[in-house]
């Protein structure tokens, strides 16, 4: 990404490099543009990684401005807890990663006998090749387990018997251990 920086207001404003070969349109760039290259008042602008943060928290970037003494723009990352108003706002999300990391979870089991995914060893339960089969009949048997127990658990967040996990590990803590 890059950034035009606005001196007399001290402000910055996402640029994409078309809008700067747009404004120059008789000046040739070089494909990847590097600070030295650039106008004097664009910059590249390298995003530092957000936090890890649990699902019941979030990661904001705070403080953004030009900094005069380091004579460079910067900002930072806080880390806080979701409001309950975030949380309940938020819980189909949350539940859509702990489904997504379950089924990956089932997907990568299968991977390490040579499967595609889990649906595609499941099809293999009723082979008449019977090692074929006996794969086949423990990833149904591993894949039923874990989504019942998944299906469960999210039945009871709803009803407010369990609270939201702060984290995925939580979950796949409660689900089977995937072994052949």
């Amino acid at each position: 990404m890059h950034a035009l920086i606005d001196t007399a207001t001290q402000s910055i404003l996402e640029y994409p490099i078309k809008n700067l070969r747009a404004r120059f349109p008789n000046t040739s760039f070089p494909r990847n543009l590097e600070e030295g290259s650039l106008p004097s008042n664009i910059v590249k602008v390298h995003i530092a990684t957000s936090p890890v943060v649990t699902l019941l928290q979030v990661a904001e970037l705070t403080n953004p401005g030009f900094n005069t003494t380091e004579n460079k723009w910067t900002c930072e990352w806080v880390t806080r807890d979701k409001t309950p108003e975030e949380i309940e706002s938020s819980k189909g999300e949350v539940i859509a990663k702990i489904k997504s990391k379950a089924q990956e979870s089932l997907d990568s089991f299968a991977r390490t006998k040579g499967y595609d995914n889990i649906v595609s060893v499941c099809s293999y339960a009723n082979s008449t090749i019977p090692s074929y089969a006996q794969e086949g009949a423990r990833a149904v048997e591993l894949r039923d387990l874990t989504w019942s127990t998944l299906h469960q658990y999210l039945t009871d967040v709803e009803a407010g018997v369990k609270a939201l996990p702060t984290t995925e590990d939580e979950i796949m803590a409660l689900l089977p251990a995937y072994t052949w």
